[in-house]
């Protein structure tokens, strides 16, 4: 299944969404949108563009409240794939 995450702007920051097309409107509700923030435009798109594409194992949008984050000094963080890796890092969440 193809996410459709877009960069949307809150206030001065940005989030990223998922466009629902029936609903016609993004889904906030999802652990994701106005849970992570960016600076950037450039930032959120490219955040976007990594969670849409990305296709391994992640939880990001679990727990909801942006707290899905994993640590470098966790003991399963060598079992963790490098791009799921990068992506966390996309999102900020790499303690």
């Amino acid at each position: 299944m193809m996410r459709k995450y877009k960069a949307i702007q809150e206030g001065d920051r940005w989030t990223i969404g998922e466009y629902d097309e029936s609903y016609q409107g993004f889904i906030t509700n999802d652990g994701i949108c106005n849970y992570y923030f960016w600076d950037s435009k450039e930032e959120a798109e490219a955040a976007a563009e990594a969670y849409n594409t990305y296709e391994g194992e992640e939880w990001l949008g679990q727990h909801g409240f942006g707290n899905d984050r994993i640590s470098e000094e966790d003991e399963a963080y060598e079992s963790y794939s490098e791009e799921m890796i990068e992506l966390y890092r996309l999102f900020k969440a790499v303690d």
